[in-house]
């Protein structure tokens, strides 16, 4: 399982190569990434869950697996945003530590999470 994650992660970082290149050598200009963002937030994300979904083959034990995921990822996510939110209260009317609060309870996972969401269907 965790030759497959590497495998996976190092692809991904091989494909963000050609970005980060073109960034560095000014071939794209920085007012297009927020366009470049939009395209992989709005049809390259989803068309890559749908892809992944779509393969699978869902039986009795994997919808029931999937669930308690699903379940498990919901509570933890929730249980971060109070405990932060419990921890920074006071310093609730700066917004830079309402931002933290927020940032540090809801992680950005999805870059790791298609691997992981690859090898389980």
């Amino acid at each position: 399982m965790f030759t497959t994650t590497l495998i996976r992660v190092l692809t991904m970082l091989a494909f963000a190569f050609p970005g980060f290149l073109f960034i560095k050598t000014k071939a794209i200009k920085p007012e297009a990434i927020p366009a470049f963002a939009k395209v992989l937030v709005y049809v390259c994300s989803p068309s890559l869950a749908l892809y992944s979904f779509s393969r699978a083959t869902y039986t009795p034990e994997l919808n029931k697996l999937m669930l308690i995921c699903f379940g498990a990822a919901l509570f933890l996510t929730l249980a971060f945003l109070v405990v932060f939110r419990i921890l920074l209260k006071k310093h609730r009317e700066d917004p830079r530590w309402r931002v933290f609060a927020v940032a540090t309870g809801l992680g950005n996972v999805g870059f790791f999470g298609m691997p992981l969401l690859e090898q389980l269907l």
